[in-house]
Parts: structure tokens; C-alpha cells; sequence
């Protein structure tokens, strides 16, 4: 795989030059022609990343892949030789997420950091990606198959593209807390999202993973908010669950988990995935649902509240 700054010219001249007739390519193209990306934020209007990497990769298997780094969120210009090639780009400023398998189209992928034993992850950063599944490079012009299916041809060699968030936001409140005189700090668990995405079809894999992050109290002490980003799809199935565990005020930390699975397959957006655990009562001691000191995990499968390690909170949210 080759990598260019913007600045850097592709001194590539091997071969015959292709007609602009769109002749399949018996062997490397002898030319290189200059291409312009444009980014369009129509879906993620906010974003405003420091740059964009993007990989080519080609379609034939003689071909070289290519990885550009721009800077900024519009896009610019990049050469390459002539040929038959598909595009993945993503932001650069990525927080919390691992870049792999850049060897091909197919295994490009982006992966949560663990934080711990088994599948727990931490929350990421927003990952926005773009693809262009077909390019056409040659002397003539570009022509390029749009994320919708249709074939655009330009003779300037402009390529528009529009990048989408990849990554899901999840709010969580927990409102009409009654005992939260006693709570310490709080922190939630959110169990069956994926631990990364294939950028080629947006597959989330690793399902189910668990996320741990913090929950902070209103000012009023009735309520507990956190958010966190993480892969997500409603098209990888599965039960979603949410662990709310609290240290409370005499060093003991307690947890109690909700099936939250209807409301995030049932949320409208979904990117932005809101949970509401609407009343939420904190055992005292001397309470008959008081767990005992049998000590359980964040996964433990009961009703009403366990008693776990204070450990397993350490790292949750590195």
C-alpha cells in the first residue's frame, strides 16, 4: 500500500494510455490523473472534523491501494494512476477507536479500545465514514457509482460524496430517584452493542459487548443523566440491557439492571438513541430489597438490586 500527501505527485508512468471509452485494464494504467474529492455534510451537518483518510483500493488484483490524508472536512485533490478503483474514507480525529485491516476493501474496519476481560469496551469518539463502491479514473474524466446506485460521470474528475455518522449516541436518564441522599457516584453499563464496524457495509460485529460510563446527578438530586457513543445496529438483533450500579455512601456498591431492548429498537433516530429508566428507588440498609454481601457481577441475571466488586468499576471508563 502506497500513502501520499496532497502535495506529493504519483511519479507513476508504466504502461499503454487508456482510451476514454472505458476499456477494461489489462495491466497497471500508464497515466495518473488528478481527482478532486468533495465532502458534503448533508447527513452530519454538524461535524467538522480535523481532516479525512482515505484509502483507494483497486479492483483488479495486479493494482496498488493507495491512503490519502486531507485536512479538513471539505476534501481536495489526489492523483492517481488510471484505473478501476473503490474508496473508503473516514474522519482522522477518531477518539477511543483502532483502524485495522487496511489491506483490502473488504476488511477495513474500525474497533472500540477494550477496557477490560471479556467483551467490555469504552465509549468512542464519533466515526463518520464515506464510500464510493466503483471509480472509473481515466485521462478523460472520472466516472463513479453514487451510495444510492447511480452512475455519475464528469469530466472535470469530481467526485461528491456524503459522509455519515457510523457510531450511535445513547442518552441515558434516570429520572424520579427516591434514596439518592445515599448515592456516591454512579455509573451505567450498557450491554449488546458491537465492538467495531466493517466500513465497506457497515456491519457491526462483536455483539454482544458491554460499555461502561459515568452517570451525574441533576442539581436537584432527582435524576441521573450519562452519555456515550458506541456501534450499534438494529439490524444485529439481540437484547439490550442497562446496569445502573451506585457506590452508595457507606463504601457498599449495588446494581440493578432494566432490558432496555425496546427503546433503543424502537427509537426514531438511529443515530441518537434515547433511554428513560423512569423511577428508580435506592435500598437503605434494613430494607427488604437490600442485597446481602453475596457478591455478583455487572451480568448477573437477577431482579431487584446485587451487591458487586467495587473492582469491576476500575478501568470502566479509561
Amino acid at each position: 500500500m502506497r500513502a501520499f500527501s496532497l502535495n506529493m505527485t504519483c511519479g507513476l508512468f508504466l504502461l499503454v494510455m487508456l482510451s476514454c471509452d472505458h476499456k477494461d485494464i489489462v495491466w497497471p494504467g500508464s497515466s495518473v490523473s488528478t481527482v478532486t474529492i468533495k465532502f458534503e455534510w448533508g447527513n452530519a451537518p454538524d461535524a467538522s472534523p480535523e481532516g479525512m483518510t482515505l484509502y483507494f483500493y483497486p479492483e483488479s488484483s495486479y493494482g496498488e491501494s493507495w491512503k490519502i490524508d486531507m485536512a479538513g472536512r471539505d476534501g481536495g485533490t489526489v492523483e492517481l494512476p488510471t484505473g478501476d478503483y473503490r474508496m473508503e474514507a473516514y474522519n482522522t480525529d477518531v477518539y477511543g477507536i483502532t483502524i485495522g485491516g487496511v489491506d483490502s476493501y473488504q476488511s477495513l474496519k474500525a474497533e472500540a479500545r477494550k477496557t477490560g476481560e471479556g467483551e467490555r469496551i469504552a465509549s468512542v469518539g464519533v466515526l463518520y465514514g464515506a464510500e464510493v463502491r466503483h471509480i472509473e479514473v481515466t485521462k478523460c474524466g472520472v466516472r463513479y457509482e453514487t451510495s444510492s446506485g447511480a452512475i455519475k460521470e464528469c469530466g472535470q474528475s469530481l467526485i461528491r460524496c456524503s459522509p455519515d455518522s457510523l457510531t450511535t449516541d445513547f442518552t441515558v436518564i434516570v429520572k424520579d430517584i427516591e434514596g439518592g441522599e445515599v448515592i456516591k457516584r454512579a455509573q451505567a453499563f450498557l450491554g449488546g452493542v458491537g465492538s467495531g464496524i466493517l466500513l465497506a457495509d457497515q456491519q457491526v460485529f462483536g455483539v454482544p459487548s458491554t460499555v461502561g460510563f459515568p452517570l451525574t446527578f441533576s442539581s436537584d438530586q432527582s435524576s441521573l443523566q450519562g452519555k456515550m457513543s458506541a456501534f450499534s445496529s438494529a439490524d444485529a438483533g439481540g437484547e439490550y440491557d442497562l446496569q445502573i450500579a451506585v457506590t452508595l455512601t457507606n463504601g457498599k456498591t449495588i446494581a440493578r439492571k432494566f432490558n432496555v431492548t425496546s427503546q433503543v429498537m424502537n427509537s426514531p433516530y438511529q443515530r441518537n438513541v434515547l433511554i428513560v429508566i423512569d423511577g428508580l428507588s435506592i435500598p437503605h440498609p434494613g430494607d427488604p430489597d437490600y442485597p446481602d454481601d453475596n457478591i455478583g457481577g455487572i451480568d448477573a441475571d437477577v431482579e431487584g438490586w446485587v451487591t458487586i466488586e467495587t473492582d469491576i468499576m476500575v478501568g470502566a471508563f479509561l
